[in-house]
């Protein structure tokens, strides 16, 4: 495990870098990936040191602090959005040949990708110690359940992080702001856009858990 936290690291790293670079001596519009990668990482490093506790306060702690920054990794599919503003539409159903756009393309899909995966992965972890520690053993049915409540929270957490524009960071910095954006948000159509975020997120935590399982 200490491997796979040094890879990601690693990775992240040299991939932040590589934004840096590109979105400076070109002009591709990837430097939002900077803010927001880090953001959906926040989880995993979080998750690594859950791992290491073993007092049961600071295990719900973490974890809910965990769940604060959890929705961030998710939130980085909708970033697929700002791929419109490159030109590799015809006015037609046929793609265009423009190479550095779909370089961008290219970009940005690995790392928004990289990100949802690392925040599946603290996911899992989280779970597990949740778990391990409550229940003594591993639950399939708990896992299911604590996944569905988690990716709905992320859901109408991925709603305020897109419509209202509100980011992790106002928790420490303006929470009553973001107390006031929720009373006044939840309603039917938040609802629903919370379940429907949930539905693409549950097939592919429980494939990939799938996989975990019996590799």
């Amino acid at each position: 495990m200490n491997k796979i936290n040094m890879y990601v690291r690693v990775f992240l790293i040299s991939f932040l870098a590589l934004v840096l670079l590109v979105s400076n001596y070109t002009d591709f519009y990837i430097s939002f990936l900077i803010i927001n990668m880090i953001l959906a990482y926040i989880p995993f490093e979080i998750s690594c040191f859950i791992n290491k506790v073993n007092n049961k306060l600071l295990i719900i702690l973490l974890s809910l602090l965990w769940l604060l920054f959890y929705p961030n990794a998710p939130y980085l599919v909708t970033d697929f959005f700002h791929l419109e503003a490159l030109n590799i539409y015809e006015l037609t159903t046929i793609f265009n040949f423009e190479l550095y756009d779909w370089l961008e393309f290219a970009i940005v899909s690995c790392g928004l990708i990289f990100g949802l995966l690392i925040g599946i992965i603290s996911l899992f972890r989280v779970i597990k110690k949740l778990q391990m520690t409550f229940f003594k053993k591993e639950s399939k049915l708990i896992f299911l359940l604590l996944a569905i409540i988690i990716t709905i929270a992320s859901g109408y957490a991925i709603y305020l992080g897109r419509f209202p524009r509100l980011h992790s960071h106002y928790l420490f910095t303006n929470p009553r702001f973001i107390i006031d954006i929720i009373i006044n948000s939840i309603n039917k159509d938040t609802i629903i856009f919370s379940i429907g975020m949930a539905l693409w997120q549950i097939p592919i935590i429980y494939l990939i858990k799938l996989f975990k399982d019996h590799d």
